[in-house]
């Protein structure tokens, strides 16, 4: 049996359209706080002081690397960054449709998890604020690799 019948294409379609003409917008955004001072720091410090800086009393080494490579092809252009982020949620709005499809075998209840989850205005923080971003990195991680460590 095909785990993806069309339908179940049809309903993760609907659920990531849907959470990426909420979010659409935030691709006019602009850098906001934090995002200039590591901008500022992608700048003028060298690359391995940015990479292990301690922020908020933790090391981000992942979250300053996705800066540093999006620095090194954007530069500091906004939408690149934010578009970005809007394709990594519509692939965590697909990850969780498929968790959901996965679990319960119900295309359907799948989209409307996603849907819900990829359409919640709390997601909008960190979508719309580059300094909050690392939490979309992590959220992909996390659906990708699953529970107990085992990759979906």
């Amino acid at each position: 049996m095909n785990p993806w019948p069309r339908a179940g294409i049809r309903y993760c379609a609907f659920a990531v359209g849907l959470a990426l003409l909420v979010y659409l917008p935030i691709l006019n955004n602009y850098f906001f706080l934090d995002d200039f001072l590591i901008l500022h720091q992608l700048r003028n410090w060298p690359l391995g002081k940015f990479l292990t800086v301690h922020w908020a009393g933790h090391r981000v080494v992942v979250r300053q690397a996705f800066y540093a490579a999006l620095y090194a092809v954007a530069g500091g252009h906004p939408a690149p960054y934010y578009a970005f982020l809007l394709a990594l949620h519509a692939i965590n709005v697909a990850l969780v449709f498929t968790i959901v499809r996965t679990v319960t075998e119900c295309p359907p209840l799948a989209c409307l998890a996603a849907a819900m989850w990829g359409t919640c205005p709390l997601n909008g923080g960190a979508l719309g604020w580059l300094a909050a971003s690392g939490n979309v990195l992590v959220g992909t991680t996390t659906l990708t690799v699953g529970p107990a460590g085992t990759a979906i």
